[in-house]
């Protein structure tokens, strides 16, 4: 596909080659929405180009799903869109929650309630909630959201988090196998064993943290 966010080609598969998809150095919820958009097309082509391919063969069930897929995106679309309003425009929100939670830069040390602490940073479906707040009492105060959230630095969704976390498991357990168990004495590449002999799936703590030492170094 063309690069359409910014002025470079795709040259790699890997998730992490993103500089084609974006201008700046990190992607706006506009060029979020052209790529989602771009995706919807390029589906919708690709299942009318299915409908004859080269060697007979039925996909209708394929083709109806890829349409579908196809739709969802557009909604995407459309909810990007609206939300790229509020927070890389000057969309009114509320400045608080209903019932006075703040969020934003107002919201640094306070204390947790019972749905959980003053969000700096806000969700998408809050974002939604606070804009449609500002719109059902449009005299309460109201704040844009770049000004309310002031200066965030490093910011990266917790989906990132988790998946850096999942990448360190699997890379941990892969250089735990690839070394020696000092307790048991198991081989490089085999499972740690029990005192009686058996095999098993949790290795021994000391190999774990000689793994994990490798791996720091």
């Amino acid at each position: 596909m063309p690069a359409m966010g910014g002025e470079q080609q795709q040259v790699s598969t890997d998730p992490a080659a993103t500089a084609h998809l974006r201008a700046g150095e990190r992607i706006t919820m506009e060029e979020i929405a052209v790529q989602l958009s771009a995706l919807a097309v390029w589906l919708r082509q690709l299942a009318r180009a299915a409908e004859t391919p080269a060697v007979p063969v039925e996909m209708a069930d394929w083709i109806g799903s890829w349409q579908r897929t196809a739709k969802d995106l557009d909604h995407y679309v459309e909810q990007v869109g609206a939300v790229a309003e509020a927070v890389e425009g000057e969309a009114p929100l509320a400045s608080v929650f209903l019932g006075g939670k703040p969020w934003g830069v107002e919201a640094a040390g306070q204390p947790r309630d019972e749905f959980g602490p003053a969000p700096v940073v806000l969700t998408v479906n809050q974002v939604w909630h606070l804009r449609h707040q500002a719109q059902m009492y449009p005299d309460q105060p109201t704040v844009t959201y770049r000004e309310h959230i002031g200066p965030v630095a490093g910011f990266e969704s917790k989906h990132a988090a988790e998946r850096r976390a999942a990448e360190h498991a699997k890379a941990l357990r892969e250089a735990t196998l690839a070394t020696a168990c000092p307790r048991c004495q198991a081989a490089p590449g085999t499972s740690c064993r029990t005192n009686t002999g058996r095999l098993s799936e949790v290795f021994h703590k000391p190999r774990t943290a000689a793994a994990e030492e490798a791996i720091g170094q």
